[in-house]
Parts: structure tokens; sequence; C-alpha cells
């Protein structure tokens, strides 16, 4: 699995979490490649780690721009995808979703969850002008009986042919991840969830990093790209 997986991680203004992150996956993963891409200017000292490629981009490019340049480096048929601020414990079994897609050569996205994230895998529903995300409500089965969904948590492995072509809005720098899922929706990417594989998320922030993370001018972007006026999340 190390060998044909690939994890790319986007970076911005939080150096220590990056490193707390990258530190807690070789725990684990010793020989699994690793793309960071960073665009902050305050940069993680990664030298010690192996198979390790740093990408500086220029200043908040945004973290679209930023997966997709990771992307582009990535040669192994799967990749996985990961914030800065999560952490790998014993309970992040990649090897799970690999043998998931493995088996199941018509799934294209498997998503895992995410410590103290509430689920996120679901179906849309598009009323009048909002957009209902309807939470554990697929829209039907594969082959073998996986549920399929339009959207899960931002945590996940994929097939590297699928999403190459697909790639993140990169007019958007942030509240990128419902745009990203109605992108491969469209394209007809497989989406399922296998909740046991889990991350930890232990959010380290600033002043300086909440402004720049949440910007209205990109969630009413990604709002028009959605074609609605109000996101809903039904429980």
């Amino acid at each position: 699995m190390e060998k044909e997986t690939t994890l790319i991680i986007k970076t911005f203004q939080r150096p220590s979490c990056c490193e707390r992150l990258v530190e807690s996956i070789r725990r684990y993963y010793p020989e699994i490649a690793i793309v960071v891409v960073d665009d902050g200017n305050k940069h993680p000292n990664l030298s010690q780690w192996q198979n390790v490629l740093v990408i500086h981009l220029n200043f908040d490019v945004g973290v679209s721009l930023g997966r997709n340049r990771a992307l582009q480096e990535v040669k192994t048929p799967y990749f996985v995808t990961l914030d800065d601020d999560f952490i790998f414990t014993d309970q992040t079994k990649l090897e799970k979703w690999y043998a998931l897609l493995i088996s199941n050569p018509d799934v294209d996205l498997v998503g895992g969850s995410v410590k103290d994230c509430a689920p996120y895998h679901g179906c849309w529903i598009w009323k009048n002008q909002d957009i209902e995300l309807h939470i554990g409500k697929c829209k039907g089965k594969t082959r073998r009986g996986l549920e399929k969904f339009d959207i899960t948590l931002q945590f996940f492995m994929a097939r590297t042919k699928k999403i190459q072509p697909i790639q993140w809005d990169p007019k958007l720098k942030m509240t990128d991840h419902s745009v990203f899922f109605l992108r491969c929706k469209r394209a007809g990417v497989v989406v399922t969830y296998l909740p046991e594989v889990q991350v930890d998320h232990e959010r380290g922030t600033s002043q300086e990093y909440h402004n720049y993370r949440y910007r209205t001018e990109f969630k009413e972007m990604a709002m028009k790209k959605l074609g609605a006026q109000n996101y809903l999340i039904i429980k």
C-alpha cells in the first residue's frame, strides 16, 4: 500500500501543525510518499524526514491551487488528502481504504471520519434557492453493496487518474470542499464512506490565520458555484 499511495498536505501559516502531522504519519507509515505544498511565510521544518517533497508557492495562493499543485506531483495510483492540523493515530488505517478500492473497481473515492468533527457524508437535494445536505442519506449502492454518497469529509483516499482531470476550483482560496465534490459528482466520481478509518484533529490557529481562513467573499463565490443561496444541513 505504501508504495502505491501518496499523501498530499496543503499547509498555510501553521508550521508546528504540519510538523506534528508528518511526525505522526512517519510513526505508522515510515516509507509512504508525502507531498507538502506551503503558501505561507512561516515554514515547517521537515528536513529530517525522507521521501517528503516540500513545494513553496507564492503567499496565499489558496488551498485549492495548492492541492492541485500537490496532485500534479502524485505518481502513484492512489492519493490521500490531508489538512495540516490532522494527526495520525492507530485508528488511521489507510490500508482499509486501499483494500476497499482494490476490491471495488467501480469506487473512485472513499472518505473517513475526523475525530471531534460531525459526520458529513450524505447526498444533496436542491430546493428552490437552497441546497440541502442530507447526512447519512445515500443515493444507491455499488455492485457489491457499498453505499454511494455525493460528499464526505475532505479526508479521503481516491484514484489519482480519476481526480487529476477534475481538481479543486483554483478560484476558491478556501470554502473549496462542497464545490470540489460537486465537480466530482458532475464527473461521475463514485464516492463511498468507511468511518473506521479515522484521523485525529487538533486545530492550531492564530488571529492572523483566522483572518485569512474566514473570508466571506470565497463563501459567497462557492454558493454561486453551487447554484444556491443557502446551504442547509439535514440530520
